[in-house]
């Protein structure tokens, strides 16, 4: 999953200064997925992303609102990448 940050890097690398980037671009894998499920209103997909741990079962949570609902339940996730454009 990947998705552009509402602000931009408080710190960003010189290398994104110098090419006058605006925009922090965030990509999420997720593995060993349980569950799956997406909806959209639009063709612009904006949402709010809150991931969580549930504590019982020891997966992660990952709710999006906004236009674009969807939620996703895995055993594991990392950052793949963060890069400016």
């Amino acid at each position: 999953m990947g998705f552009d940050l509402p602000f931009f890097a408080d710190k960003p690398p010189k290398k994104w200064i110098e090419g006058r980037y605006t925009t922090t671009f965030v990509e999420l894998d997720f593995f060993d997925i349980q569950e799956v499920s997406i909806k959209a209103s639009s063709n612009t997909y904006r949402g709010d992303i809150d991931i969580c741990k549930d504590e019982q079962t020891d997966l992660l949570i990952v709710n999006i609102t906004g236009t674009v609902e969807a939620k996703i339940i895995a055993g594991s996730g990392i950052i793949q990448t963060v890069n400016g454009y």
